[in-house]
C-alpha cells in the first residue's frame, strides 16, 4: 500500500508557478550550510525546489508520480536540479545509511504500524552530525482538521510541532 504524504489534498487545485515551502522549514534549511537532504514524502517539490535553490543536493521521494512531475516542472522553471524518486515510504529503499546532511519529514503523516520504521530508517540515513527535520501536526490540531472547511475557525495552543533534531 501506498504511503501516506500531503500529496493527494494538493492534487485536487492547481499548482501555482512557484509555490512557498512551508514557513518552518524554510526557517530551519536557512540555518544549516547547504549539503545533502533527503525529503520524504514531498509531493509537488516545494521544500525540494526551495532547498536546491539555497545549494542543497536534493532527493526527493513520494508515491505519486503526478507528484513527481509537477516537483520535476517546477525545478526546470526554478533551474534547479532534483532527485526525485517515486516509491513507497514504507519500503525502505530510499534509505542511505549515513549518507544524508539532513533528513526532512515535512507533514509526512504515515500509519502507526509503519512509523517507527520509516523515522528509523530516516533518522539510519543520517550523517554523523546531520540533521533531522520534523514537520507535522499536533495531537491537538487534528480535531481541527476534522471539521467542514467552513467550519476551521479553531485553533489550538500549538497547531504544528516543528523540530529540527541534531543527530
Amino acid at each position: 500500500m501506498p504511503s501516506i504524504s500531503g500529496t493527494p489534498a494538493t492534487r485536487r487545485k492547481p499548482t501555482p508557478t512557484a509555490p512557498s515551502p512551508t514557513p518552518t522549514s524554510a526557517s530551519r534549511l536557512d540555518t544549516l550550510p547547504p549539503g545533502r537532504l533527503l525529503l520524504l514524502a514531498e509531493g509537488e517539490g516545494r521544500n525540494a525546489v526551495y532547498a536546491a535553490r539555497r545549494g542543497w543536493q536534493v532527493t526527493a521521494v513520494d508515491f505519486s508520480d503526478e507528484g513527481r512531475a509537477k516537483a520535476l516542472r517546477l525545478a526546470i522553471a526554478q533551474s534547479v536540479r532534483l532527485d526525485y524518486q517515486v516509491a513507497d515510504l514504507t519500503a525502505l529503499g530510499w534509505q542511505r545509511p549515513g549518507y544524508y546532511d539532513a533528513v526532512g519529514l515535512i507533514y509526512a503523516h504515515l500509519p502507526p504500524a509503519d512509523r517507527q520504521a520509516v523515522h528509523a530508517a530516516a533518522a539510519a540515513s543520517l550523517a554523523p552530525g546531520g540533521h533531522l527535520l520534523l514537520e507535522a501536526f499536533g495531537p491537538g490540531s487534528w480535531a481541527c482538521l476534522r471539521v467542514a472547511p467552513s467550519q476551521r475557525s479553531c485553533s489550538t495552543s500549538r497547531p504544528h510541532w516543528p523540530a529540527t533534531l541534531p543527530v
